[in-house]
């Protein structure tokens, strides 16, 4: 073949006309060689949902002679052309731009030179076929370049690819190629191995990522030749695996549908298939976490675990001071991922970038720019670590109200129990609730925005559908800036916006419109809010629960309302006396129930003072609310055996089975956290937990600490599918009350309470920070060693920092407290205990109760 050698300043056509004719076109610039040639089997651009992210799949001839690739000579193959502009239906190609920077300086040179290039170059609707890009890069002092992790420190770029945008051929896409490249991992399937590289860019380019899918040409091949058969197999597991699923687009499943209808499946099966597998099914999953990975990005750095650490142990002291506030408040984790970015980028600008060898271990204090990995796993460490501990509370109401004290032993054994079981459990129920692609979790979903948004700086070089080009980060600042704003007015001066209940304003005085249109103790009929506060305070923000979840829920709203309105007009008498939906607790006074009044000293109940005074008396809605908790329980369980049962057995039974989406393959690159690590951390608290409740004198039978672990074990799974799908959880806390409060012993009770309670809701905590981890592709080992250092280390601060309060603390949990610590939440574990534990479910809902 004949070479066309070009100056620095190469005109665009000359590529195209040389690639369309079969010539070599090589480019001569500095050191650096380019050879353009047409490729000889093929390939296409997979476009993502974020713009900010560029796929290339391209397939390549893998044989002994190329063994070496991506080694010793640093050579980098990259096949690609343009996409079709699908979006404006013109069924065209254009071919990319190729430019070589010198320096940083001359990136908004070159990228203005390539723009004004690219709007003013004449095409036509012709097809311009693929080019094989080679690039070949002198070693020099860079023996280990593709491999060196070191090198990607300091990644400085090579190339830039401009190709026309999706949606206008007038701007152009910007992709990055950096001076570092990676080998090439261990294939995912056979047929299908995924090369990731490092594209570490300036300023004003961080966080443009691309992935570079190889395939075996010969694999391919053959997985073409499958049967229709097989084909028309796997998308009939596919439509009966998702055919009750909420979140998948109808229209999707009527597609398969129609390609297994069709006389020649083969082609429309392929395409489905992809669309089922490469990406999630999901759109708010598309949109949310790009399918790519990057494996060598540092994850477990010194850096990372000195933060996750500091903000763990900070969090955790903090939120058990706040909670005996009389206005509780909590640090959550999405505080601290916000506090973390900062903290990262400030040291990664600070420390020295030096590798040090101690005892034979070599570890860099600054191994390059803070990345989204190690936020990541600084987030879930100190998620684990903002789990306030149900135990603590328990500690206050022993101390306080029953003046117990059991002493350090006791306390340890007892947090790190409710926490660890937690822990345990969620790490064995994965193959149910993180690895399928159908647990969703939405909430989830914001989070993996945040850490997407804070990281990529990128700029939308060329207009959206919408007009903006405004990136990721810069709108989540100011977004973020608009609402601290804003929060000031209805929070603050004018505090009335944030329960406009104008109804009342008008008529105070009358008992029908308060309880109808009352915010506090009515039904709240016309929910006029302006305190985005009060929206998102109960039932999450609207804005990360899925539409099906809210229509669900005011559905249940409207039963409710209905049912209480019937009860409070129809029902007894009392009702007429009581707020309607007040959540306390009254006595025949129209008081809020006195339990002093009725306990002995030994904190049992005085028959005669219990007659004498007032039997315990619920609201309407609280009492309707009672009810529809152990129905929901019911149904939960009903629902999950119904529409999951049969693949929860498909995965009880091998869940290697199952065709895993997108995440999940790039997942199965890292070594699996066993799950007999998990069961481990499970039998040790089980332990810790049967030795605080038989050495201690908490009159809790040791077959009732295993029913309520066994509660807690049953109930697990299916309240945590309903949570991943919908948003919403199920507690346990009124089955547990109702079931240990038989034999009237208040102390047993809280316990009971906690185990069998809190052990389902911690540990849909923590596998909820899992699925996390499984979207931001952290390596499950190193997911596993946060997590769990964090649940004990938060353990021993929450403690801690318990003694120290009450040690510390004059007038600490009463009334004149001066600083506002006065234990609210203990008060009511308290309140609880003497009614569930003492007086009893009997006496409330059993014959001559409620």
């Amino acid at each position: 073949m004949d070479a066309a050698v070009v100056s620095h300043a190469w005109p665009n056509y000359l590529a195209q006309s040389d690639a369309r004719s079969g010539r070599v076109v090589r480019l001569k610039m500095g050191h650096q060689d380019v050879e353009i040639r047409p490729h000889p089997i093929g390939s296409h651009v997979s476009w993502l949902q974020n713009a900010s992210f560029v796929s290339f799949e391209s397939e390549y001839r893998h044989d002994k002679t190329r063994s070496t690739w991506f080694k010793d000579t640093a050579d980098v193959g990259v096949s690609s052309i343009c996409p079709p502009l699908v979006h404006l239906d013109i069924q065209m190609e254009l071919a990319m731009r190729l430019r070589l920077q010198a320096s940083k300086k001359q990136s908004s040179a070159i990228i203005q030179q390539e723009h004004s290039r690219i709007a003013s170059t004449p095409f036509s609707n012709t097809h311009i076929p693929p080019l094989w890009l080679l690039f070949k890069q002198e070693q020099r002092n860079h023996t280990n370049l593709p491999l060196s992790p070191k090198s990607s420190r300091s990644a400085h770029p090579l190339a830039r690819v401009l190709c026309p945008s999706p949606v206008s051929d007038k701007q152009p896409t910007i992709v990055e190629i950096s001076r570092t490249w990676y080998s090439c991992k261990q294939t995912i399937e056979p047929d299908h191995g995924v090369c990731y590289v490092s594209n570490m860019a300036p300023d004003e380019l961080a966080g443009l990522s691309q992935r570079v899918a190889v395939h075996d040409r010969s694999a391919a091949a053959q997985s073409t030749s499958v049967s229709d058969g097989d084909l028309a197999q796997e998308l009939r597991h596919f439509s009966r695996q998702h055919k009750w699923d909420p979140f998948l687009d109808p229209d999707k499943l009527q597609t398969i549908e129609s390609a297994l209808d069709s006389d020649n499946p083969e082609k429309q099966a392929q395409i489905d298939r992809a669309l089922a597998q490469e990406d999630s099914p999901y759109l708010e999953v598309r949109s949310s976490v790009p399918p790519s990975d990057n494996p060598d990005m540092p994850i477990n750095t010194i850096r990372a675990w000195f933060l996750g650490i500091v903000l763990c142990t900070i969090t955790a002291a903090c939120n058990v001071m706040l909670s005996m506030h009389r206005s509780s408040a909590s640090i959550s984790s999405t505080v601290v991922q916000l506090v973390a970015y900062p903290l990262g980028v400030g040291l990664a600008n600070v420390l020295p970038n030096k590798e040090h060898h101690v005892l034979g271990f070599a570890f860099n204090l600054n191994p390059g720019p803070f990345n989204v990995k190690e936020h990541t796993i600084i987030t879930m460490m100190t998620a684990a670590g903002s789990t306030f501990s149900f135990a603590i509370d328990i500690l206050l109401a022993q101390e306080l109200f029953y003046r117990q004290r059991f002493g350090w032993g006791f306390q340890i054994l007892l947090v790190i129990s409710t926490q660890a079981m937690g822990f345990g459990a969620a790490g064995i129920a994965r193959r149910y609730l993180v690895w399928p692609s159908s647990m969703v979790w939405p909430a989830n979903l914001v989070t993996c925005t945040i850490m997407h948004s804070l990281h990529n700086h990128t700029s939308s070089d060329m207009p959206q559908p919408n007009g903006w080009r405004i990136s990721r980060y810069r709108f989540f600042v100011i977004v973020s800036l608009a609402a601290f704003v804003y929060h000031w007015i209805p929070e603050v001066f004018a505090q009335f916006l944030s329960i406009f209940s104008f109804a009342c304003w008008i008529a105070p005085q009358d008992v029908v419109v308060n309880q109808l249109f009352g915010a506090f103790t009515g039904l709240g009929l016309i929910p006029i809010t302006f305190n985005w506060m009060t929206i998102s305070s109960w039932l999450h923000s609207p804005l990360q629960t899925p539409l099906f979840a809210i229509l669900n829920v005011g559905f249940g709203f409207l039963i409710c309302i209905i049912g209480s309105v019937g009860l409070a007009y129809a029902g007894p008498d009392y009702y007429k006396y009581l707020p309607l939906s007040a959540n306390k607790n009254w006595d025949r006074y129209a008081q809020v129930y006195n339990t002093s009044r009725i306990l002995t000293p030994d904190y049992t109940v005085n028959e005669t003072a219990y007659e004498e005074y007032s039997p315990i008396l619920l609201g309407a809605t609280f009492s309707l609310s009672y009810c529809m908790s152990f129905a929901t329980l019911t149904s939960t369980i009903t629902h999950c055996a119904l529409f999951y049962g049969p693949d929860m057995w498909r995965r009880t039974r091998n869940y290697q089975s199952e065709k895993p989406d997108i995440h999940m393959k790039l997942m199965k690159r890292y070594k699996e956290a066993p799950e007999w690590w998990f069961a481990a951390v499970f039998a040790v608290s089980l332990v810790f937990g049967m030795i605080s409740s038989q050495v201690w004198n908490t009159h809790l039978p040791w077959w009732a600490y295993l029913m309520c672990i066994i509660i807690a074990l049953v109930f697990f799974i299916p309240i945590g599918i309903v949570q991943a799908v919908t948003n919403q959880q199920a507690g346990l806390n009124i089955i547990t009350e109702m079931i240990i409060g038989l034999p009237g012993r208040p102390v047993a009770m809280m316990l009971f309470k906690s185990w069998g309670h809190m052990t389902a809701a911690n540990g849909l905590i923590y596998i909820s920070d899992m699925k996390i981890g499984h979207y931001m592709k952290i390596p499950p080992r190193s997911m596993f060693a946060a997590q769990a250092f964090a649940v004990f280390w938060l353990s021993i601060v929450q403690i801690s920092t318990y003694n120290f309060l009450m040690r510390n603390i004059s007038g600490m949990c009463s009334e004149e407290q001066t600083e506002g610590l006065t234990c609210p939440a203990a008060a009511t574990v308290y309140n609880a205990s003497v009614i569930w534990g003492v007086i009893g479910p009997k006496r409330v809902f059993g014959p001559g109760g409620l």
